[in-house]
């Protein structure tokens, strides 16, 4: 009796080691296919009419703290949620939310209308403020005068609102509900780009009060601060289930950027008749940048090969010790205690 019973217990632990390992090595989920269909009719018999829960619907959607995640969360989690409830509440205004995965595919039919009006208007607004105010003074001071230019949308836009209120049903979206992917999309892009800049301001006022040079700035902090948009971007595919897309992102992103950057700069200077370099472009710490860039691609081919294409979380933190590696490098090239791969100003002086 005891022997079966020993026997049982060692055959459970060893189906559960391999499973653990399988959990600690690689994410092994398995993405279900969903009925779109069957999401976005979920609710359509049971509505007797075309605004039935209205207004209840619209409060719901706009509730920045969902009740069961409060209910369910710990003291600290709570405190995150009340700090980005602001943040919350002003993005489900601004920015449409379409979501297959969802019942009626995140459908809401009161707060849908209302943001055909108000994303355009927003969107021209502080777009108008951005690009074309005074680079002397902040942007913000530029929004009441260029409000105008938003309420001029308001005469397409509006109507437009009026129609789909009338025609749409609140227990399941329209069949053009896939057209607001475009608002979604200029919101979202526009809320990361200016979120991104003004911590690219920030960091630069920072790196200027503590007398930072311009190029360490660019090559770390700066660099880093341009990069969160991609990095939302891309971890929000991964939590979405999307993981594959968003390392081909991690990967493509960056080449076309350095390609498309490096080339226009070139470009417009031979068209401007002006003399340029690649030394005066990648300044003192691109050829470390160069160097660790090759190392990271040469490690993502080695690994892909030998781990048959199937990413674990190890590798992640291997990719990421890469570019602390970097950052390391770029910190003692600042203090001078190793040297970079550039040449001295002397040497290429007297070269020439």
């Amino acid at each position: 009796m005891m022997l079966n019973k020993s026997a049982r217990h060692w055959k459970a632990h060893t189906n559960y080691f391999p499973r653990m390992i399988d959990f600690l090595t690689k994410a092994g989920s398995e993405r279900v296919t969903i009925d779109m269909e069957a999401n976005r009719h979920i609710q359509y018999l049971r509505a007797p009419n075309k605004n039935h829960r209205l207004f209840r619907e619209f409060f719901s959607a706009i509730l920045p703290i969902k009740m069961n995640e409060w209910r369910q969360a710990t003291m600290l989690l709570r405190a995150y949620y009340i700090a980005r409830a602001p943040v919350v509440f002003l993005s489900v205004l601004y920015i449409p939310l379409v979501d297959y995965e969802l019942k009626k595919n995140g459908w809401s039919k009161l707060l849908n209308c209302i943001q055909i009006f108000l994303n355009p208007a927003v969107t021209i607004t502080m777009g108008k403020a951005m690009v074309f105010t005074d680079k002397s003074k902040l942007w913000y001071y530029s929004i009441p005068h260029d409000v105008k230019y938003g309420l001029y949308s308001l005469v397409v836009t509006v109507p437009i609102a009026i129609a789909v209120f009338f025609h749409s049903n609140t227990s399941a979206p329209p069949p053009y509900h896939w057209m607001f992917t475009i608002m979604n999309l200029t919101g979202s892009m526009f809320v990361i780009f200016q979120s991104v800049t003004e911590i690219t301001l920030i960091t630069g006022v920072l790196g200027f009060m503590l007398k930072v040079p311009p190029d360490f700035m660019g090559a770390t902090v700066s660099c880093l601060a341009n990069s969160l948009g991609d990095l939302v971007a891309n971890a929000s595919m991964a939590l979405q289930g999307y993981e594959k897309m968003a390392y081909a992102a991690a990967i493509g992103s960056p080449f076309f950027t350095i390609l498309l950057g490096t080339g226009s700069v070139f470009a417009v200077k031979i068209l401007l008749g002006l003399s340029t370099s690649m030394t005066d472009l990648i300044g003192t710490y691109g050829e470390n940048a160069f160097v660790l860039l090759i190392l990271g691609l040469l490690s993502t081919l080695l690994w892909t090969s030998v781990l048959n294409f199937n990413a674990r979380r190890s590798v992640g933190i291997f990719s990421m010790s890469i570019y602390g590696l970097y950052i390391i490098y770029s910190i003692l090239i600042r203090a001078e205690i190793i040297h970079p791969y550039n040449m001295d100003a002397f040497l290429i002086s007297s070269h020439i």
